[in-house]
């Protein structure tokens, strides 16, 4: 448990110190959607990923800072600015790292060191556009700093699903892994969202894979609600995660609740109005 709690303090302390500073403005938190303590580390799984949206004015080809686009000689700028204000800090953390760049995105494989206890954390940005985001302004408590928080912006969870719902409804039973709806379900009990917003995003996705929303491919996810193979795969995943929850019925419950009245709207050619309601497990329309 120790390793988990620091995976997820290393994961506020980068955060923190990314948003406290000049890259504050253009760094939105994508995934996982909050940064508590006491989480499980599968949802650090795939790193701490964060969206980057560039300054649009800021002219090509001059000096590199925040602000610019990403790219190899912006990804040597931010790793020299968080290891400094990491071991800058009251607790200093040793930090080593490397990193893989390639269009838009760039991933620190990030190993950290304190009182013997090391932990490795990938941390990824991944350059967005700002048109049509909107991102959702809050505020964290920072557990490694009692009584201090945070305010910073959070990718729509609304751009979030509909990426998440594209690759579900798009590769059906032949989807290579399964994390796409356990993150799905994560956000469902997360994030409120606007349905609208939503289902616009997600008929561009569609648009884009050249999927049409038909019958034939609704009814093949609701039967999965009792697949054998789709229930055998999810404990496949639970036990690789190292968790016991959520059950595939109540994944696939809560998915449905959230992808069906949409989808039967798109068949029909008409617009999903309705907010979703984590606490309730469904939209109000």
């Amino acid at each position: 448990m120790r390793g988990e709690n620091f995976i997820w303090e290393m994961a506020q302390r980068i955060f923190a110190a990314t948003i406290s500073s000049d890259f504050g403005k253009y760094i939105w938190l994508l995934s996982p959607s909050s940064l508590g303590k006491n989480q499980p580390a599968h949802r650090l799984e795939n790193g701490l990923i964060l969206a980057y949206s560039p300054d649009p004015d800021l002219p090509e080809g001059g000096r590199v800072k925040p602000g610019s686009p990403l790219n190899e000689e912006w990804s040597r700028y931010f790793l020299n600015f968080l290891k400094k204000e990491l071991l800058l800090q009251q607790e200093p953390i040793m930090v080593e790292a490397d990193k893989e760049v390639s269009e838009g995105q760039v991933r620190f494989r990030i190993r950290t060191e304190r009182g013997g206890v090391y932990v490795p954390l990938d941390l990824v940005i991944t350059q967005v556009s700002g048109e049509r985001m909107k991102p959702e302004s809050l505020v964290m408590d920072l557990d490694f700093m009692p009584g201090q928080r945070l305010g910073y912006f959070r990718y729509p969870a609304e751009a979030r699903a509909a990426q998440l719902v594209c690759h579900i409804m798009r590769d059906l039973e032949l989807i290579s892994q399964m994390e796409p709806y356990l993150y799905l379900y994560e956000l469902l009990q997360e994030c409120a969202m606007d349905g609208r917003d939503f289902g616009d995003r997600f008929a561009d996705a569609l648009e884009t894979a050249g999927i049409k929303p038909d019958e034939r491919r609704r009814k093949m996810f609701e039967s999965y609600a009792d697949a054998t193979y789709m229930k055998k795969r999810w404990k496949v995943l639970l036990r690789r995660q190292r968790i016991k929850q959520p059950t595939w019925e109540d994944t696939h419950r809560v998915l449905s609740a959230f992808i069906l009245p949409v989808w039967k709207m798109m068949e029909d050619d008409m617009v999903f109005i309705g907010d979703w309601m984590p606490t309730l497990e469904r939209f109000l329309e």
